[in-house]
Formats: C-alpha cells, sequence, structure tokens
C-alpha cells in the first residue's frame, strides 16, 4: 500500500449500521478484504459504540474511504452506526435511512481523535464524507456520515479536550486495539506490508501462500503469486493486562 505524502483532511464516516450493531475494525476489516476484495480495512481509525477507537489501515498509508482524489491526502475515521434500527422497502428491497443515532462516547472520542490528528499533521479540515461531493462541485451521493460535521464541529468546544495519547496511552487495551504487521519479501528489493487484526494473522498467511499479495499502486496494483514469496516477517503487538 502507498502512502501518504501529504495529510490535509479528516473525514468522517459512518458505518451504516443500525444502533443494536455494534462493528469494530475486524468486522470492517472482513467486509472490506473479503467482501470487496480489497487489500485492507479502507479507514484508518473506527470508532465503536462505547466510544472505544480501534486502529485500521496504518495512519500513514493511503487509505480507501473516499475517492480517489481525496484518499491520497486525509485520513478516515468510521463511526459505527448511521442509520435507523428499524427497516422499510423501496422498489422490493429492505432499505435503512440515515440517522444520526450515535452516542455520546462515540462523539467524545472522535473529539479527541481530531486533536490528536491536528497535533500529529497540523491544522487539518475535518469535513463528513458527503461533504467531499459539493467540493468536488458535484451532487451530494451519500448521506454519510448522517450527521452535519459543520454544524457539530461549530457546538464543539476543542480548547479543553485532551487527544487520545494524553488522556489513555494506546497500548492500554481501552482506547486502541494494537496490530500486527506482516512483510512479505519479493526479492530484487520488492515487499508488502500488511497491517491486520493480530487475530487475522493465521488467514491472512494461508490466504497470501495460496492466493498470493497484492500490492496498491494508486488506483492499480501488482498481484505477486505465491512462488515469489521469498521471506515472511509477522510483527505482533505485546500483550500485557489491565494493572501493569
Amino acid at each position: 500500500m502507498a502512502r501518504r505524502k501529504t495529510t490535509t483532511h479528516l473525514i468522517i464516516h459512518c458505518a451504516a449500521t443500525p444502533p443494536s450493531m455494534d462493528v469494530g475494525a475486524a468486522k470492517i476489516r472482513d467486509w472490506h478484504v473479503n467482501g470487496n476484495g480489497w487489500s485492507d480495512i479502507g479507514y484508518q481509525w473506527v470508532i465503536r459504540r462505547d466510544g472505544t477507537v480501534e486502529k485500521g489501515r496504518a495512519i500513514d498509508q493511503v487509505g480507501a474511504h473516499a475517492g480517489y482524489n481525496w484518499n491520497y491526502r486525509s485520513v478516515g475515521v468510521c463511526m459505527a452506526g448511521g442509520v435507523t434500527q428499524a427497516t422499510r422497502r423501496v422498489n422490493g428491497r429492505l432499505v435503512r435511512d440515515p440517522e444520526d443515532n450515535f452516542t455520546q462516547a462515540q462523539f467524545d472520542a472522535l473529539a479527541k481523535l481530531i486533536v490528536e490528528m491536528d497535533e500529529k499533521y497540523g491544522d487539518l479540515e475535518v469535513i463528513g464524507h458527503r461533504d467531499t461531493y459539493a467540493l468536488d462541485g458535484l451532487p451530494q451521493l451519500k448521506a454519510c456520515p448522517s450527521f452535519d460535521v459543520a454544524a457539530w464541529l461549530a457546538s464543539r468546544d476543542f480548547s479543553e479536550e485532551a487527544s487520545i495519547t494524553e488522556e489513555a496511552p494506546a497500548d492500554d487495551g481501552k482506547m486502541a486495539v494494537n496490530t500486527a504487521e506482516i512483510v512479505f519479501e519479493m526479492g530484487s528489493g520488492s515487499s508488502v506490508t500488511m497491517t491486520v487484526h493480530p487475530t487475522e494473522v493465521n488467514a491472512t498467511l494461508s490466504a497470501a501462500m495460496s492466493g498470493g499479495v497484492r500490492k496498491d499502486n494508486g488506483d492499480d496494483y501488482v498481484l505477486y503469486p505465491p512462488h515469489r514469496i521469498q521471506r515472511v516477517t509477522v510483527d505482533m503487538p505485546a500483550v500485557t493486562s489491565q494493572g501493569e
């Protein structure tokens, strides 16, 4: 996966899930990798219903969440929720309507994450996924993230927000889920690095050994067959118990 050369925006998304469904980075990664055929989860961060912030795609890598023009200069944050619990039938299909049903814990976590990302990259512009269409001069095609980001930002006092790392270090198991890094070396200096949830390491290795490894290159990609893999290195996160 390509690394971003610049970061100017933080784009907020919703998972388009009902309030009773608490999805995290592992589930969304499964949707994106096994459902969409992508190399990894599209977002850099996922905020669960209880406000837990989980790491997605590596923070310095180009995401897959808002289209080519935006992925190369933005960080993507996805909030679990965003559609109604109730369904209705439209043209023979059951659909759920957009709904701002995010918890206060999610909004608090989002505010802290924005502060942290702003400190890291400096003066980020925070927008919703749906705002990208107007900025590109296009009709608004999505309701995501199902709330008015500009209005929420205006209502929030960020001057007293502490960043996530200041309030709770990422390795304490409360605010973020550590990820494992798998490096596939192909020879001739070529390598592919994948960031996955620790529970998905074995499945990722099995898939690579049977189907090869895909390396994103902008909108294109290179697929290395299994026989090209010369060496595999797995860097697992340290596991510590609460209170250590």
